[in-house]
């Protein structure tokens, strides 16, 4: 990477599409500017505040130190806190850039910085020869989004750290707001709700939920980071369940798929048929993975997820969370969870 005081005053280059259009698509970086962007969020890390209650920056502890964090306060907040949850709607998109210069230039008047923060803010996309203005906010993908999208809310991060009586907890634009009472977590949603209007942001409808701990919509507990939090105990949600079988049942699919394909490539052991089309005896993983033959190699390949899965699940977290999955091999994945 690129040293701040080596980069000078350089000029980033216009986004390419991947697939889709210019507006809708996939949107990628030039190679060349990827050490420029990442030089740019090491300067714009040392130079901007950050609040200890966001957690997905480096140094924090991540996504597992915010559940952590979550779940303790709903047993200090207990037995039956109130709880608020919700995310910011399309948030990298909603992002303003005007706004956001405007407060990077309260911390510093490096113009090189400023320059440069501008134009990754305002990037043009170079599709077919014709020169188009990217969409509105920051870039997936980009070195800097990570850093600016927690400094974009950081007036609200202080602002809740300023409350008393609600335990306030933010990863990215996940947030979670917990209180012992009501009216104070009614004031804590007055000012998220505030905050939000005054950069241009919305709270997502389908992932806002405010109730009471084990009562009504939140009788099981609220979804928060792929885990489910609840005063009985910590599992995975519903979503992250749905969409690890939904992996299983594509990797099975992929695995049954090359292992007849490998069949019609090999005809007797790993002399290789004249029979079989050329474009499928030059399909790399049919040439170099030979184990794919064997019988178990679906069995394995399937296990070797789950064990990948349940280091991801556990991990971080003390083995707070209890749970195992099993795959029948002969058929589709049939997955039958144990949840403590």
């Amino acid at each position: 990477m690129k040293r701040w005081d080596q980069i000078g005053l350089p000029r980033l280059r216009p986004l390419s599409v991947t697939r889709g259009s210019a507006r809708h698509g996939a949107l990628r970086f030039d190679a060349g500017d990827r050490p420029t962007l990442a030089a740019l969020a090491a300067q714009l890390t040392k130079i901007l505040p950050r609040s200890p209650r966001c957690y997905h920056l480096k140094g924090t502890g991540g996504l597992k130190a915010a559940v952590r964090a979550a779940t303790q306060a709903l047993h200090q907040y207990g037995p039956a806190p109130f709880v608020y949850r919700t995310d910011v709607k399309s948030f990298y998109e909603t992002v303003d850039a005007e706004i956001l210069l405007g407060k990077v230039e309260r911390y510093t008047r490096d113009r090189n910085c400023l320059n440069l923060l501008g134009q990754y803010l305002n990037m043009s996309v170079e599709t077919g020869g014709n020169f188009v203005d990217a969409p509105r906010g920051l870039r997936a993908g980009g070195a800097p989004s990570p850093v600016l999208g927690a400094f974009s809310l950081y007036d609200l991060d202080c602002a809740m750290a300023a409350q008393k009586d609600v335990f306030y907890l933010r990863y990215m634009d996940d947030i979670i707001v917990i209180s012992r009472h009501r009216w104070p977590l009614r004031r804590a949603i007055a000012t998220i709700q505030h905050h939000f209007a005054a950069v241009g942001m919305v709270s997502h409808p389908d992932k806002t939920l405010i109730g009471r701990m084990g009562h009504g919509a939140m009788s099981g507990g609220v979804s928060f980071l792929g885990y489910q939090l609840s005063l009985s105990g910590l599992s995975l949600s519903a979503e992250t369940l749905r969409r690890h079988i939904e992996k299983a049942r594509r990797l099975y699919e992929q695995c049954k798929i090359r292992q007849r394909q490998a069949a019609r490539v090999f005809a007797d052991g790993n002399i290789i048929a004249d029979s079989a089309p050329e474009w499928l005896k030059n399909r790399a993983y049919i040439t170099l993975a030979p184990d794919m033959r064997n019988p178990s190699y679906l069995t394995d390949r399937l296990r070797a997820y789950e064990a990948r899965f349940l280091i991801w699940a556990k991990g971080g977290l003390n083995d707070e969370v209890a749970l195992q999955v099993f795959y029948e091999a002969s058929r589709a994945p049939t997955t039958s969870w144990e949840l403590q």
